[in-house]
């Protein structure tokens, strides 16, 4: 995924770090422990564990957010490692590719 795109998304507000968004991206798009994420708080795979995991504040996730879903980042269905229905954050390029996407 093009970090440009995703930073170009951001508003300007409080300054991210572009490693920072480019590594949340990098584990977006590959995964978790054979799942993907999900925008879902509450979760140990969740995009907001995951961003305070690098440090963001409340107000940046919330941008980090944003900005994926305006790039073609979205929710889907897939089964999860234990063959069930589950819901995670696909890239547009179906990203990750080691989980099983419902279509």
């Amino acid at each position: 995924m093009d970090l440009e795109i995703i930073s170009a998304a951001l508003p300007h507000r409080e300054p991210l770090d572009d490693a920072v968004v480019k590594r949340v991206v990098a584990a977006l798009c590959a995964g978790i422990n054979g799942d993907a994420y999900t925008f879902r708080r509450g979760y140990g795979r969740s995009l907001w564990t995951l961003c305070r995991a690098h440090g963001l504040s409340d107000a940046a996730i919330s941008r980090v957010e944003c900005a994926l879903r305006e790039t073609g980042f979205a929710e889907a269905a897939y089964l999860n490692n234990l063959r069930k229905r589950s819901v995670g954050i696909r890239a547009p390029d179906g990203r990750p590719d080691t989980v099983r996407w419902i279509t």
